[in-house]
């Protein structure tokens, strides 16, 4: 459903746009929510992984049109979660999960570029990074991870370089789901 950011209010009739998104459970021992697995840019592509079963079993990501078409698979089959999409359109950051018993069963962040079509890690810890948000000018992402108990927020270079800094401590689970325009907040 179209919506109008000057007047605050709905346009048009709601329509599908796809089916089975999947979702990332996020839980602390206060609330538990799910966090859908999309991104939408403001030019108005959208990037999802789509729902299947078991959790983190091998899928595609697609570009998918306002109508709800498949414009075509944008990155290999992989254990996705959570996905953010860049604001220059030119990356997806991903939470992606080894299979459960296997040699890497926690997530990790990675970074596909469309453009190179490689997938670069960019986290590598025992604990599990998951639910990348981009900054708005793309020079940094915050993700949430369990390396100290309860998932906290923390900031990267999204080159890579520097320190990982953490943003939150907080008793509970903490997990980002949006970074304002401004990029103050």
């Amino acid at each position: 459903r179209r919506f109008n950011a000057d007047s605050l209010t709905f346009e048009g009739e709601p329509a599908p746009i796809v089916q089975s998104v999947s979702f990332s459970e996020l839980s602390s021992q206060i609330y538990r929510y799910e966090r859908p697995a999309f991104w939408a840019s403001a030019t108005g592509l959208l990037v999802y992984a789509p729902a299947v079963v078991p959790p983190y079993a091998k899928r595609p990501l697609a570009w998918v049109d306002r109508n709800g078409k498949v414009l075509g698979d944008v990155a290999p089959e992989g254990p996705y979660g959570a996905i953010a999409l860049s604001p220059d359109q030119q990356q997806v950051g991903l939470t992606r999960r080894g299979i459960r018993r296997s040699a890497e069963p926690n997530g990790d962040l990675w970074l596909w570029n469309f453009t190179r079509e490689t997938m670069t890690r960019a986290t590598s810890h025992a604990a599990t990074d998951e639910n990348p948000v981009w900054s708005p000018d793309g020079q940094q992402i915050v993700f949430s991870t369990s390396r100290e108990g309860p998932y906290q927020i923390y900031r990267k270079n999204a080159s890579g370089t520097g320190e990982e800094e953490r943003l939150t401590n907080v008793p509970a689970h903490t997990d980002p789901l949006d970074w304002s325009p401004d990029g103050r907040f």
